[in-house]
């Protein structure tokens, strides 16, 4: 059975070094090996321990979590040092038919290409530099590390802007855009909407989920001000440190009763709700590829976001949605004027989406190398 080693740091956004979930099943990397699975590979997935699961798990193939090096130099949820790598690589690289490693700004990347060379394959998903120390880090290593190292390695990105930006220093960066995969096992596809709205996302301030309340208020009140338009509710599934100001806002406008907030949803609960909403609402302030967009696709569910998301250039070129910075009830009442487009479209685009998919992508980029 053919092999493939996938080196991935963060399996999830831990942007204060403390979140910690129940299990890594529903993650994006995880998601892509079990792809693999489904195409007949075997593969290894390695990680950092701040991402290993709080309740026990069993998996279908093997995964190893690696502490940090120097976590105050190197914190584990921006910039790991994994202790174990480099002994890893060197003892089990003739293992691996070829290895996936997450960006070329990363230790585990870099560790990677010295010791697998022309067995790699990085997977770009930043498309400008990281902010760390001014910007001055970022440039130093892309210009420096990314030109020399990574020079004839095939980086293959994530979204357009990623092309745009890791072309610049890795001339063999690939012309196909490979996005991140889910699994829809639990993501039911519907092409029947109830009356209601939905936002998945954490609650927390750079998600601004205060602006979609007040995006969605507007839109309750020019709607309900004609008797014969449908009700419309709003609901908000995630879990954060904003939940109490937003409950806060949701009571001063008096819509208790119309904007709810679910909490943390089981996937297989969340799918069913996803695949029955009118739309997907999103308004980030900093997000790059963001999983709540394609999961909501492949519900068969259009998206009304700004262009903030990488994925919003998908959207608009598939017509999933609308893309607009300066989005609001107009928006909304735009696209149920032309859901049977939107849903079309997005059930279409489903199956280009799934783990199985993308990790069919990934196998054929390397048998092309």
């Amino acid at each position: 059975m053919p092999r493939v080693l996938v080196v991935c740091p963060f399996l999830f956004t831990n942007e204060n070094g403390n979140r910690r979930v129940n299990s890594i099943k529903d993650t994006v990397i995880y998601n892509l090996c079990i792809g693999f699975t489904k195409n007949g590979w075997q593969p290894v997935l390695i990680s950092d321990i701040q991402f290993r699961p709080v309740e026990k798990e069993e998996y279908p193939f093997e995964i190893l979590f690696l502490k940090t090096r120097l976590e105050y130099l190197f914190p584990p949820n921006r910039f790991p040092f994994p202790i174990g790598l480099r002994k890893y690589l060197k003892m089990n690289r003739d293992k691996f038919d070829f290895v996936i490693s997450s960006e070329v700004f990363m230790f585990t990347s870099l560790i990677t290409r010295i010791y697998v060379k022309k067995k790699l394959i990085v997977w770009q998903e930043l498309g400008e530099h990281n902010k760390m120390m001014y910007k001055l880090a970022s440039k130093l290593w892309y210009n420096l590390i990314g030109r020399t190292f990574f020079r004839n390695i095939t980086v293959v990105p994530r979204s357009i802007t990623a092309q745009k930006f890791i072309s610049k220093y890795c001339k063999n960066t690939s012309k196909t855009i490979i996005d991140n995969s889910i699994s829809t096992d639990h993501l039911r596809a519907s092409k029947e909407k109830d009356n209601y709205f939905i936002s998945v996302t954490q609650l927390i301030k750079r998600k601004q989920v205060n602006t979609i309340i007040d995006k969605f208020y507007q839109f309750y009140k020019e709607n309900k001000e004609n008797k014969e338009n449908k009700e419309y509710k709003l609901y908000i599934c995630g879990e954060g440190d904003e939940r109490e100001n937003l409950c806060l806002q949701i009571k001063e406008l008096g819509l208790e009763n119309v904007i709810q907030l679910l909490g943390q949803i089981p996937h297989e609960k969340l799918g069913i709700l996803w695949s029955r909403a009118a739309a997907t609402l999103v308004n980030t302030s900093k997000d790059i590829n963001m999983v709540c967009i394609i999961e909501s696709i492949a519900c068969g569910t259009p998206v009304i976001t700004n262009r903030v998301p990488y994925s919003a250039s998908v959207i608009v070129e598939n017509e999933l949605g609308i893309v607009s910075d300066e989005w609001n009830a107009n928006t909304m009442k735009q696209l149920l004027n032309n859901m049977d487009l939107y849903i079309d479209n997005c059930l279409s685009y489903r199956d280009s989406l799934t783990n199985e998919h993308i990790a069919y992508l990934f196998i054929k980029t390397y048998l092309k190398r």
